[in-house]
C-alpha cells in the first residue's frame, strides 16, 4: 500500500462521518467560552503509527482550567476506538512493517485537509477568535493551518 492509497481509503471513511463531525464542531462553537483567546482542532495520531488517531478541540485563554472544564463535553470531535466489533467508527489501519511511508504524517495531512473542508460547512461565522488545525508531535507536513 502506498501513502496515497492509504489516504484515499482514510478520506473515504472520514467522509462517512462528515455530518457528525460538523454537528460536534457546531456544538463546540456554540459553547466556546467568551474569554477564549484561540481554538485548536488537534489531530492526535497514535504512538503505534498504525493509522489510528483522534481529533480533540482545545482553547487558550485566561483561567485555562475553567475554559477546559467548560468544554469537556464538547472537546471530542472524532475518536475511533478498538472494540470487540472492530474499530468504531471504522477507519483503515496498516501494519507498519508492510509500508514504506510515515503513517502518522499521512494521517495528519489527510485529516487536516479534511477538517479544513469540514470547517467551511460549520457555523464558524460567530467565532471571534483565531482557530487552527494542529497535529500532535509535529506530525504531517501542512499543519498548523489557520482557519
Amino acid at each position: 500500500m502506498t501513502a496515497t492509497e492509504f489516504q484515499d481509503q482514510l478520506l473515504s471513511e472520514l467522509n462517512k462521518h462528515e455530518t457528525t463531525v460538523i454537528n460536534r464542531i457546531n456544538l463546540l462553537l456554540e459553547n466556546l467560552p467568551s474569554n477564549s483567546k484561540s481554538l485548536d482542532l488537534g489531530i492526535f495520531p497514535s504512538q503505534s503509527g498504525d493509522g489510528m488517531f483522534s481529533i480533540y478541540a482545545s482553547v487558550d485563554g485566561p483561567n485555562l482550567f475553567i475554559l477546559i472544564k467548560a468544554l469537556e463535553n464538547y472537546a471530542t470531535i472524532f475518536n475511533p476506538k478498538y472494540t470487540s466489533n472492530g474499530i468504531v467508527p471504522y477507519i483503515p489501519t496498516v501494519d507498519t512493517s508492510t509500508v514504506d511511508f510515515e503513517v502518522n504524517d499521512s494521517v495528519a495531512d489527510c485529516v487536516a485537509k479534511w477538517l479544513q473542508g469540514i470547517w467551511q460547512k460549520t457555523n464558524r461565522n460567530t467565532l471571534q477568535v483565531p482557530a487552527y488545525i494542529i497535529a500532535d508531535e509535529d506530525y504531517g507536513t501542512i499543519t498548523p493551518i489557520e482557519l
